[in-house]
This record gives structure tokens, sequence and C-alpha cells, in this order.
């Protein structure tokens, strides 16, 4: 089993394995129960690991308490990972398939949706990306974690990721990337955004103009409402995104928010 090889040609997704299990620990605190102990923190927390491989990340995901569920579009790596998960008494639910295909398989509600969605070292190999971030939106419960891992689309990052991993290290088969399909941390969160916005407040002269609004404010608190995608102006508490935006640019209401994605 080469998955399972921690010398052969997935070293490195090896190497990284705990990186991502803390970083995943970290920021699931805001999903998971308090009353779980440390060692199983994930109780009770439906996963969905996207191209997972032969397991590598599922199966600390599994002992953590996480009812985990891993696709991936190649058979011989849901094989691996489905022994390799047996052999370890693991219960994980692994499925050959993408992302699309879960979702019709699903028919997907909020009883069925999940907690945690990650999707690690994925996002730089599809070839549609707005399609993709949209199945995530699917996939995730209003309020869900989700995690992308990616390589920044930096000078180091090709360097690092294609480079030297790939002709250098040989770390990763060659051909494994194309730096074409690298993204910036910055790039990857406008193309995530939803464009949908909940809002929070109306200021006090939103929709007083009777001229311009004789049926009475378009939105109230408390909706969600589709914009124009670089409506308004945007600003960071906490690190946690708001915009201020005009009563005239809300185009509509919406009663959920999930499923709407840029054209």
């Amino acid at each position: 089993n080469k998955w399972w090889d921690k010398s052969g040609p997935f070293s490195a997704l090896h190497k990284m394995s705990r990186a991502r299990i803390e970083f995943i620990l970290r920021n699931s605190k805001r999903v998971s129960s308090k009353n779980n102990s440390e060692g199983n923190i994930l109780k009770g927390l439906k996963c969905l690991d996207i191209g997972c491989g032969g397991g590598i990340l599922s199966e600390p995901l599994c002992r953590l308490g996480a009812k985990v569920t891993g696709i991936d579009a190649s058979d011989m790596a849901i094989k691996s990972a489905t022994l390799h998960s047996q052999k370890s008494r693991l219960q994980i639910d692994f499925k050959c398939m993408d992302t699309a295909a879960l979702i019709k398989s699903e028919n997907l509600n909020l009883n069925n949706q999940f907690d945690i969605v990650i999707a690690s070292e994925v996002i730089e190999h599809v070839n549609n990306r707005d399609l993709f971030l949209s199945d995530i939106s699917k996939l995730s419960k209003p309020g869900g974690l989700v995690v992308l891992t990616t390589i920044n689309q930096s000078v180091l990052g090709v360097l690092l990721g294609k480079f030297f991993a790939e002709d250098v290290l040989s770390i990763l088969p060659k051909g494994t990337h194309d730096p074409k399909k690298f993204i910036s941390p910055n790039q990857l969160i406008e193309e995530a955004a939803t464009v949908c916005l909940f809002v929070m407040q109306l200021g006090d002269l939103a929709y007083q103009d009777k001229d311009r609004f004789p049926s009475g404010p378009w939105c109230k608190e408390g909706d969600f409402v589709i914009t124009r995608a670089y409506s308004g102006t945007r600003i960071k508490i906490h690190g946690k995104e708001f915009r201020i935006i005009n009563d005239d640019t809300v185009e509509a209401v919406v009663d959920d928010p999930r499923g709407y994605e840029r054209a």
C-alpha cells in the first residue's frame, strides 16, 4: 500500500498530516461540543474529507471521534483507504466519487450535511474552482467549518511546491502540480466568499426616500440579501469581514443563502 509507505511517493502528505490535524482542531471548537474530551474532541461531528486519497487525514479524524466520510475520484485510492481503515479497525465511509456525485446521492438536507468539510491539497487540481466551491457550500451545514489548504501562488510556493518537491527532493511524483492552478490566500478568500450577505443593521436613513422606495424597504434586519459582487465598503473586525452597502444595491432577498454563486 503505497499510500501508507511513509518514505514512499506520498511521504509529503504524512509529514504535513499532524500540522493539518492541529489546525483543524484549533478551528473546530466553535462546532464541537464543550463536553467532548481532549482526545475525543470531534465526537458527534460529521466530517467530509474531499480528495481523501488513501485516508491519511481521514483516519486521525476518525480516531478523534468524528464520523468521517472520505471521497476521491481514484478507485485505487479508495480501495487502499478502505483496506487500511479496516485493518486499523476504524469505521470510515469511503466513496469513489466527486462532490457533485455526492450531492446527488445524498439528497442533501440539514440532517445529512457536514459539520466539517475539508479539502486538503485539492483545489489546485480542480478545473472549475467556482463550481467546486459551490459544491462545498452545499455540503456544509450552515455555520459549519470549511478547511481548505493549498499551495500559495507565489514565487516561493512555486519553487517549493513544484520544482523542489518534484524535481529536487522527489517527494512528489513529477507532474503532480500545475503552477497555473496555484492560488493566493486573498484570491481564494475572494472566490470562496458568498454573494449573499446577512443584514445586521439598517442605518437611520436607509429606505427613507419615498420617491426612490415607494413600496418601502427592500430588506430588513435578519435577512439574507444578494448584492453585486463588489458592492459596499469592506472592513474587518477581529478577522471577520463586514460590508457597509447602499440601500439601493440590494438585488434580492433569499430565504436560504446556500448554493448561490457568482456567474
